[in-house]
Protein backbone atom coordinates (compact mmCIF):
# COMPACT_ATOMS: atom_id res chain seq x y z
CA UNK A 1 0.00 0.00 0.00
CA UNK A 2 2.79 2.43 0.82
CA UNK A 3 4.49 1.94 -2.52
CA UNK A 4 1.47 3.33 -4.38
CA UNK A 5 1.04 6.34 -2.09
CA UNK A 6 2.32 9.72 -3.27
CA UNK A 7 4.67 11.69 -1.03
CA UNK A 8 2.54 13.46 1.56
CA UNK A 9 -0.44 11.20 0.76
CA UNK A 10 -2.59 9.65 3.46
CA UNK A 11 -3.58 6.05 4.10
CA UNK A 12 -6.75 5.40 6.08
CA UNK A 13 -7.44 1.96 7.49
CA UNK A 14 -10.33 0.55 9.45
CA UNK A 15 -9.39 -2.67 11.18
CA UNK A 16 -10.86 -4.94 13.82
CA UNK A 17 -9.56 -4.91 17.33
CA UNK A 18 -8.62 -8.21 18.99
CA UNK A 19 -11.79 -8.19 21.10
CA UNK A 20 -13.86 -8.59 17.91
CA UNK A 21 -12.23 -11.86 16.82
CA UNK A 22 -14.68 -14.12 18.69
CA UNK A 23 -17.65 -12.07 17.52
CA UNK A 24 -16.57 -12.30 13.88
CA UNK A 25 -15.79 -16.02 14.22
CA UNK A 26 -19.37 -16.66 15.36
CA UNK A 27 -20.53 -15.07 12.12
CA UNK A 28 -17.85 -16.63 9.88
CA UNK A 29 -14.96 -18.77 11.12
CA UNK A 30 -13.17 -18.59 7.75
CA UNK A 31 -13.41 -14.80 7.72
CA UNK A 32 -11.97 -14.56 11.23
CA UNK A 33 -9.14 -16.92 10.31
CA UNK A 34 -8.18 -14.78 7.31
CA UNK A 35 -8.17 -11.46 9.21
CA UNK A 36 -5.56 -9.75 11.35
CA UNK A 37 -6.60 -8.43 14.72
CA UNK A 38 -4.04 -5.80 15.74
CA UNK A 39 -4.08 -3.96 19.03
CA UNK A 40 -4.36 -0.18 18.48
CA UNK A 41 -0.93 0.46 19.98
CA UNK A 42 0.78 -1.71 17.33
CA UNK A 43 -0.50 0.30 14.35
CA UNK A 44 1.79 3.36 14.74
CA UNK A 45 4.84 1.09 14.99
CA UNK A 46 3.75 -0.79 11.87
CA UNK A 47 3.31 2.51 10.03
CA UNK A 48 6.74 3.83 11.02
CA UNK A 49 8.34 0.53 9.98
CA UNK A 50 7.10 1.05 6.40
CA UNK A 51 7.88 4.76 6.17
CA UNK A 52 4.59 6.33 7.21
CA UNK A 53 3.98 8.96 9.87
CA UNK A 54 1.07 8.04 12.21
CA UNK A 55 -1.55 10.80 12.30
CA UNK A 56 -4.43 9.38 14.32
CA UNK A 57 -5.66 6.17 15.94
CA UNK A 58 -9.24 6.07 17.19
CA UNK A 59 -11.32 3.23 18.57
CA UNK A 60 -14.77 3.36 17.06
CA UNK A 61 -17.49 1.91 19.30
CA UNK A 62 -18.70 -1.43 17.92
CA UNK A 63 -16.85 -0.83 14.65
CA UNK A 64 -13.13 -1.38 15.20
CA UNK A 65 -10.14 0.93 14.88
CA UNK A 66 -9.69 3.88 12.54
CA UNK A 67 -6.02 4.48 11.74
CA UNK A 68 -4.65 7.32 9.62
CA UNK A 69 -1.03 7.69 8.51
CA UNK A 70 0.76 9.97 6.06
CA UNK A 71 3.64 9.15 3.74
CA UNK A 72 6.62 11.34 4.41
CA UNK A 73 7.26 14.00 1.80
Amino acid sequence: MVRTLKAGGMRVLVTSQPAFEARIARFSRSMAESMRFDAPETLPRWARDVGLHPVETAQLPNAGILFIARRKA
